[in-house]
């Protein structure tokens, strides 16, 4: 029998670190936009962190970055978490390495848990300019 988790944090940062005693996590430089001078641009570090509680068994789980514009689907990852007790947390961690962005606008991080929507975090990729001149 499985019960579907609930997503209790999902965060876009440039890292996570985990102690290798303790097993707790340090989020590296969260942020909410990335600034780019031209496009299309590469993204060298972008990860998601996300933690999921109150399952029971075995749930597959997606996490995919859209275009909200155009709906592109720029990155997904797949796979299937374990819960014994609906007391457990699960940590998710997700580093991409060069992910591409081809123009500025919004964009979001969505989690599916079973086949639905458990949680969306948006961000934008702007156009940075340089003293008031786009470069």
């Amino acid at each position: 029998m499985s019960e579907k988790p609930e997503c209790v944090n999902l965060l876009v940062c440039e890292s996570v670190v985990e102690d290798a005693r303790t097993h707790n996590k340090s989020i590296q430089n969260c942020f909410n936009g990335i600034y780019a001078f031209q496009f299309p641009v590469l993204q060298d570090r972008f990860t998601i962190f996300a933690t999921l509680t109150n399952g029971k068994g075995e749930n597959p789980v997606s996490i995919q970055v859209v275009n909200d514009a155009t709906k592109e689907v720029l990155i997904k990852e797949e796979g299937k978490i374990v819960f014994k007790s609906p007391m457990d947390y699960a940590d998710i961690t997700i580093e991409i390495r060069q992910l591409p962005f081809k123009q500025p606008g919004a964009y979001s991080v969505e989690l599916w848990v079973a086949g639905e929507l458990s949680q969306v975090r948006r961000f934008r990729v702007m156009q940075a300019y340089i003293k008031g001149k786009q470069a």
